[in-house]
């Protein structure tokens, strides 16, 4: 796509003619088809809009009474057959695709219509040309708030700090701003390009603190060209999670040294039981950090149950070991269990008591907790903030109409989210500074402090008193 395309997609009046369109049901031994033209082209929120008109129809009056006659029950997922593949053929036979959508049928006198919703669509063409490098080019549709680090000339007398660039050695990135919009370019190592791409995405959006969208999306590998084109499915909200690291200029390198940790802990090769299996626990931390995102965005007393859920969830995946069972309370479960078959207990109630004791062996997360204070990871007003936050929340606590338990809550809040935060630090092995979010701001500061990872251990640090460590000084904390 050339420039002028792209500021199309941008401003929701993008449109392609297809001189062919294939629509085929999913799952079915006797898939009905749709074949006619088509034209795409983005609503007014800037979603990609598919219209067919059906010239040739495999179909029956079976399927006819199966679409006028279909409801689905509620709370039941939607079966595979109410799903279809598309392919479209533009005029110079280039063919885009597009899995699983759901179009709405119109049947009249005249034919079938239907018309289609995309989350997104693509191509795949082949090149004479073989690409050396591995590249993908996104675009996104506005300025990212990134720390611009590199000196751009623009003339002789003027210039801009407009780009953001790194490279790691197996990956590199460059991301620079114009007009108002962004385009970031990822060069992976090795094969699998996009799931790399993938790893780094969501790296940035955690080191950012919020969600971000990419319109298109491009993948020069060998001989392939890939184009993807895809819907605005949200707007941007401006109402971010605080960020673990601060985005002015000079923190940049902080920026790209979290994104590097965050990528190289997923694409890391590892064996288990002689299985060879790729990455760590990247999944688990952005699904956790995207429930603890949408819910601040959205609601701000069922937060505080996602957040502390998220520290739970985080620990028990992630960081549970034999090294957190405190041994003298399991060999005293274990000579309760004979004592209690002995008893005169019903069979319900005896199940009941003997399945307690087994969920009483298995870590517990305030025991993982303090660990981790002890290897200098974290600190006590860590563990009692979360305590507070999550017995609260799990018990139906609702907040008071009072300014002074709202700050308590706000503060709560954010040391727990410096918790979680310097939980992923500990997994992806994350060396650098971030904002200590575990201290409680006066009236008069204007921001949290910045503070390296892993801190000095502390002796008696709390949540209103954290000592920041000095640069290459703390311990080393361990899953």
């Amino acid at each position: 796509m050339d420039k002028k395309q792209l500021a199309a997609l941008t401003e929701g009046r993008f449109e392609l003619a297809f001189a062919r369109c294939e629509l085929r049901q999913r799952g079915a031994d006797d898939p009905h088809v749709l074949v006619g033209s088509g034209f795409l082209v983005q609503d007014k929120d800037g979603a990609l809009l598919l219209r067919l008109a059906a010239h040739e129809e495999r179909t029956d009056m079976q399927v006819l009474k199966m679409e006028f006659s279909q409801s689905w029950a509620s709370g039941q997922l939607i079966p595979e057959t109410a799903y279809y593949d598309l392919k479209a053929w533009t005029v110079s036979g280039t063919e885009w695709r597009a899995e699983r959508v759901s179009p709405n049928m119109d049947y009249g006198m005249h034919g079938t219509a239907a018309r289609i919703r995309l989350r997104r669509i693509e191509t795949r063409e082949q090149w004479e040309q073989f690409a050396e490098h591995t590249k993908i080019t996104v675009s996104i549709p506005e300025e990212l708030d990134l720390p611009w680090h590199i000196w751009t000339k623009k003339s002789e007398f003027g210039g801009a700090t407009d780009k953001f660039e790194h490279d790691t050695g197996k990956f590199s990135w460059i991301a620079h701003k114009e007009n108002g919009q962004t385009t970031l370019v990822f060069y992976p190592d090795g094969d699998s390009a996009e799931p790399a791409f993938t790893h780094f995405w969501r790296g940035l959006h955690i080191v950012l603190g919020r969600l971000i969208e990419s319109q298109s999306f491009f993948i020069v590998e060998g001989h392939w060209r890939t184009k993807r084109l895809a819907s605005r499915v949200r707007t941007t909200s401006k109402r971010r999670l605080a960020p673990p690291i601060r985005g002015w200029a000079f923190d940049a390198a902080h920026f790209h040294a979290f994104i590097a940790a965050f990528l190289e802990h997923a694409t890391l090769q590892r064996d288990e039981g002689g299985v060879t299996k790729q990455g760590g626990h990247s999944d688990l931390i952005y699904r956790h950090w995207q429930r603890i995102s949408d819910a601040w965005e959205n609601d701000l007393e069922n937060s505080a149950l996602v957040l502390s859920v998220a520290i739970e969830g985080l620990i028990k995946e992630a960081f549970a070991n034999e090294h957190d069972v405190d041994a003298e309370f399991i060999a005293q479960l274990d000579r309760a269990k004979p004592i209690l078959k002995k008893a005169t207990l019903d069979e319900r109630a005896l199940g009941c008591v003997l399945a307690s004791i087994g969920n009483a062996r298995a870590p517990r997360v305030g025991d993982v907790l303090r660990r981790l204070v002890d290897q200098g990871a974290l600190h006590d007003g860590h563990v009692k903030a979360w305590s507070a936050l999550r017995n609260s929340s799990a018990h139906g606590g609702t907040l008071a109409d009072d300014d002074l338990v709202l700050q308590v809550y706000i503060n709560r809040f954010h040391i727990c989210l410096d918790l979680f935060y310097r939980l992923v630090f500990v997994i992806i092995g994350y060396r650098g500074h971030h904002r200590d979010y575990s201290v409680v701001c006066s009236p008069a500061q204007q921001e949290w402090p910045i503070v390296p990872f892993p801190p000095v251990p502390p002796s008696t640090a709390s949540a209103e008193e954290v000592e920041p460590a000095a640069e290459g000084e703390g311990a080393t904390p361990s899953t």
